[in-house]
């Protein structure tokens, strides 16, 4: 939350595991609540899909977060603390992923027309008949107000004093809870997506040179099997 002044220190924490585990950890930043309501004119990051997540985790104010959306031996629920976070990341990135994903995504710059291709292929096997697909789009590097407690290190302000919020969701293109895959198509299954990328949201321009997408499989609506990130290329669309 743009309010929330002990947020930035759970940003430069999650930044911290990101940086120690290239690769491996990947964080979608959800603006939620009282706290995340706009300071003065500026922007407002928050959207219509941050809220039923927060209520699946439980979450009773900022910053929490969840690992891979996975209740963790001890918890009554899947929030946790930053403190909590590394030792979370490294159990789960420690264990086999039953699929893998590959995914691709160009932006037709004239039009603003996304397309993603995901590909996935299940190595392991389970006792559902469906699994969820996820398609999530953030937008990085925007420059705005944050209230801060105490500067963290790394820090994301600048000279300006405005704050450089990273890994910002604006949408999640296969809904809500995503888009459900009929796993009797597997082991392989590809699918491709089209979206047309607005000029903003609420009032944050999109600037398509800092959006990046998520693509993350789920159980149901918690659990997370696998997540990969993927940046858009510009070019024609196939």
């Amino acid at each position: 939350g743009a309010r929330c002044g002990n947020c930035p220190g759970a940003h430069s924490t999650a930044t911290i595991i990101e940086n120690e585990n290239p690769g491996k950890i990947i964080s979608i930043r959800y603006h939620h609540g009282g706290l995340a309501s706009p300071v003065g004119n500026g922007p407002d990051f928050r959207t219509n899909f941050s809220s039923p997540i927060a209520s699946e985790a439980n979450v009773i104010g900022q910053p929490l977060g969840v690992v891979n959306r996975h209740l963790f031996s001890g918890q009554t629920n899947t929030r946790q603390s930053h403190s909590q976070w590394e030792s979370s990341c490294l159990e789960i990135i420690g264990q086999e992923a039953i699929v893998n994903i590959g995914a691709m995504a160009i932006i037709d710059s004239s039009t603003n027309e996304l397309e993603i291709t995901v590909e996935l292929y299940y190595t392991g096997t389970q006792t559902a008949n469906t699994n969820l697909l996820n398609i999530a789009l953030l937008q990085n590097n925007i420059e705005a107000a944050q209230t801060v407690y105490s500067l963290p290190q790394p820090n994301d302000f600048l000279a300006s004093g405005l704050y450089s919020h990273k890994h910002v969701l604006r949408h999640l293109i296969t809904g809500q809870w995503g888009f459900e895959i009929d796993l009797s198509e597997g082991p392989f299954i590809s699918k491709k997506f089209n979206y047309n990328i607005p000029e903003q949201y609420r009032n944050v321009p999109v600037d398509l040179m800092n959006l990046e997408l998520v693509v993350f499989v789920n159980e149901d609506h918690q659990e997370v099997l696998n997540t990969i990130a993927t940046t858009p290329q510009f070019g024609p669309l196939e």
